[in-house]
């Protein structure tokens, strides 16, 4: 094994939902922490690589020269030393957030990023524009439903947190079992949230588990839902 690979074998990745005794406490992380520590645990670990220095247990210097690299944003940084301090905890090692330096080097490069400019919110007219565009096939039919749901006024999380044994269906519509959310029928059938979740359902042939899914270049729907930074993704792709 090269000096500044991780020395960590495949048993030691970290898995959605487990809860590890680290020292003297424990620590619960969703899934999505996880899966963004280990991107960030394996950029460490191809810098150290790069730079000759080990990653586990790693330096103080070579913590905070990392910190210093220049492209990612404020919280990305912070997030990435909470990577590399939980890896060490994992295998009982000192956290190098802990070093007085390493501390010092994320307030400076934290200090010299520039803090992102949030993107302007789109309007619900804008949205469904998006819908319209969509294509016929099976990722521009479940965008169009979830672009028309959006466009209600339903936030990103309740979109993608549906599950298809919670809706209720009737003639004006469809309603989330014990929500308030609702998509009504619209006389306008390019323009109707209710149907074009109907057309997506029945396309996918999703009847059970979550509504929105992934779909593959190969046009295979997968069974997990839309990752949390799907929805930028599908509103970026359709806003072009």
């Amino acid at each position: 094994m090269q000096e500044g690979s991780p020395e960590l074998d495949a048993t030691d990745a970290p898995q959605p939902g487990r809860i590890r005794r680290v020292g003297t406490r424990r620590e619960v992380l969703a899934g999505e922490t996880l899966r963004l520590y280990a991107a960030d645990w394996a950029r460490f670990g191809e810098y150290c690589a790069g730079a000759g220095a080990r990653a586990l247990p790693a330096a103080p210097e070579t913590v905070a020269a990392f910190l210093e690299v220049p492209g990612p944003g404020r919280a990305a940084r912070s997030r990435r030393l909470a990577a590399i301090d939980y890896r060490h905890r994992q295998h009982f090692l000192p956290c190098p957030g802990d070093n007085e330096a390493v501390r010092r080097a994320l307030k400076q490069a934290r200090t010299a990023t520039p803090r992102r400019r949030r993107p302007v919110a789109l309007s619900s007219a804008a949205v469904r524009n998006m819908a319209l565009r969509c294509p016929p096939d099976l990722a521009g039919l479940r965008d169009r439903a979830l672009l028309l749901l959006l466009a209600l006024g339903l936030s990103r999380s309740q979109v993608v947190g549906l599950h298809a044994e919670t809706l209720r269906w009737a003639e004006d519509g469809v309603r989330v079992q014990r929500t308030n959310i609702w998509a009504p029928r619209l006389p306008r059938h390019d323009l109707c949230p209710a149907r074009a979740l109907e057309d997506w359902l029945r396309a996918s042939g999703t009847r059970y588990g979550p509504v929105f899914r992934k779909v593959t270049r190969w046009g295979t729907v997968e069974a997990k839902k839309l990752g949390a930074d799907a929805v930028r993704l599908i509103l970026a792709r359709r806003s072009t």
